[in-house]
Protein backbone atom coordinates (compact mmCIF):
# COMPACT_ATOMS: atom_id res chain seq x y z
CA UNK A 1 0.00 0.00 0.00
CA UNK A 2 1.66 3.46 -0.96
CA UNK A 3 0.60 6.80 0.40
CA UNK A 4 -1.36 8.06 -2.88
CA UNK A 5 -3.84 5.36 -2.62
CA UNK A 6 -4.59 6.02 0.74
CA UNK A 7 -8.04 8.50 1.14
CA UNK A 8 -7.72 9.51 4.37
CA UNK A 9 -6.23 12.76 4.67
CA UNK A 10 -5.44 12.76 8.21
CA UNK A 11 -3.39 9.16 7.83
CA UNK A 12 -1.51 11.47 5.13
CA UNK A 13 -0.63 14.16 7.80
CA UNK A 14 0.25 11.81 10.03
CA UNK A 15 3.30 9.87 7.59
CA UNK A 16 4.25 13.65 6.49
CA UNK A 17 4.38 14.10 10.31
CA UNK A 18 6.38 11.21 11.11
CA UNK A 19 9.08 11.56 8.02
CA UNK A 20 9.53 15.44 9.37
CA UNK A 21 10.10 14.25 12.49
CA UNK A 22 12.27 11.53 11.59
CA UNK A 23 14.46 14.29 9.50
CA UNK A 24 14.64 16.68 12.83
CA UNK A 25 16.06 13.84 14.88
CA UNK A 26 18.71 13.39 12.64
CA UNK A 27 19.29 16.91 12.25
CA UNK A 28 19.46 17.24 16.16
CA UNK A 29 21.67 14.23 16.18
CA UNK A 30 24.13 16.36 14.32
CA UNK A 31 23.60 19.09 15.78
CA UNK A 32 24.18 16.90 19.69
CA UNK A 33 27.31 15.61 17.87
CA UNK A 34 29.06 18.59 16.56
CA UNK A 35 28.33 20.07 20.29
CA UNK A 36 30.07 16.98 22.40
CA UNK A 37 32.46 17.84 20.13
CA UNK A 38 33.18 21.78 20.53
CA UNK A 39 32.40 20.72 24.54
CA UNK A 40 35.59 18.81 24.14
CA UNK A 41 37.74 21.06 22.90
CA UNK A 42 36.61 23.73 25.40
CA UNK A 43 37.09 21.61 28.12
CA UNK A 44 41.04 20.46 26.91
CA UNK A 45 42.08 24.13 25.75
CA UNK A 46 40.78 24.61 29.17
CA UNK A 47 42.90 22.27 31.21
CA UNK A 48 46.26 23.07 29.48
CA UNK A 49 45.20 26.81 30.40
CA UNK A 50 44.97 26.03 34.22
CA UNK A 51 47.63 23.37 34.38
CA UNK A 52 50.27 25.97 32.81
CA UNK A 53 49.01 28.72 35.17
CA UNK A 54 49.47 25.99 38.51
CA UNK A 55 52.77 25.37 37.14
CA UNK A 56 53.72 29.05 36.60
CA UNK A 57 52.48 29.81 40.36
CA UNK A 58 53.87 26.76 41.84
CA UNK A 59 57.55 28.69 40.03
CA UNK A 60 56.36 31.51 41.34
CA UNK A 61 56.15 30.17 45.18
CA UNK A 62 59.37 28.62 44.59
CA UNK A 63 61.42 31.07 43.30
CA UNK A 64 60.10 33.41 46.29
CA UNK A 65 61.22 30.44 48.97
CA UNK A 66 64.87 30.32 47.73
CA UNK A 67 65.49 33.46 46.93
CA UNK A 68 68.25 35.33 49.17
CA UNK A 69 68.70 31.85 50.40
CA UNK A 70 65.94 31.97 52.61
CA UNK A 71 63.77 28.48 53.02
CA UNK A 72 60.18 29.20 53.67
CA UNK A 73 57.29 26.46 54.26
Amino acid sequence: MELRDLDDISVEADVYCLRKAAFDKKDLEERDHELSRDWARWYHTKERVHNRLVKAQVRMRLYDAFKDNRAVP
